[in-house]
């Protein structure tokens, strides 16, 4: 069985997967869909301190805390950074990472350097009686969900992304993390944003032994506009060898 463990992006959680997760599990796989620090349904943890670092721990945590081997991990679109953080650390418990319309970090990047626009957002909130900067979330339609009930469903569970993800910068260096194979799936519908931008340099970068590159037709938010098409094209990366 495949342990698959699905990261979400900025400003969603796991309930992002709830559409996903059942037929990958249909598919033979056992699926974890954890929120980060801070997000979704973790947002009463949101402090000044929640950074980068922060949601590599929380997968690190889980890796660790549950013994999961061989895990094939999957992060959507800030998820990426996380994947590229936890890799460096504990390399030896990954066997593949998919890299869905994600960011692929180089050593020393943060997010503000990929997307320096989403400053254009900032905010501050009060959680348990601290001032948090944040990047106030974007409209659901900037992720590409145009049906009216999906639209209404995501604007009830976006949460504000704490500044400090995007300000950290990502340390890379690891040899073992270089050998990790992996794959990046890219969405073909997008507005022609810093977003879809950044996604297509990503994969213009995803070359040589360890990638393999696929795109797929939908928006950024696949997983909520079309969840049976994508957990085809996941269950195809994972059975994939090598």
């Amino acid at each position: 069985m495949n342990n698959l463990i699905l990261v979400h992006g900025a400003y969603h959680g796991g309930w992002c997967w709830q559409r996903v997760a059942p037929l990958l599990r249909r598919g033979g796989c056992s699926v974890f869909i954890p929120t980060l620090t801070g997000l979704g349904e973790r947002s009463n943890l949101l402090s000044p301190a929640t950074g980068l670092s922060t949601h590599i721990g929380d997968i690190v945590q889980l890796l660790n805390g549950k013994n999961i081997l061989r895990a094939v991990l999957v992060g959507h679109s800030y998820g990426g950074m996380v994947l590229s953080g936890v890799a460096e650390i504990v390399p030896e418990r990954i066997a593949r990472m998919i890299y869905l319309d994600a960011l692929v970090p180089m050593d020393g990047q943060c997010v503000f350097d990929i997307l320096p626009g989403t400053k254009s957002r900032a905010g501050e909130i009060i959680v348990s009686g601290q001032a948090v900067k944040v990047i106030m979330p974007p409209d659901p339609r900037a992720f590409g969900v145009t049906d009216p009930s999906d639209i209404e469903w995501m604007r009830a569970r976006l949460t504000p992304m704490p500044w400090r993800c995007y300000a950290e910068p990502i340390k890379i260096s690891s040899a073992d993390e270089a050998r990790i194979p992996r794959a990046y799936l890219l969405c073909s519908t997008q507005p022609g944003d810093e977003l879809k931008r950044s996604h297509d340099s990503a994969f213009g970068r995803a070359q040589g032994e360890r990638w393999s590159r696929l795109i797929i037709a939908g928006p950024h938010d696949i997983m909520v506009t079309d969840p049976t098409k994508l957990a085809q094209k996941l269950l195809e990366l994972i059975r994939k060898k090598g």
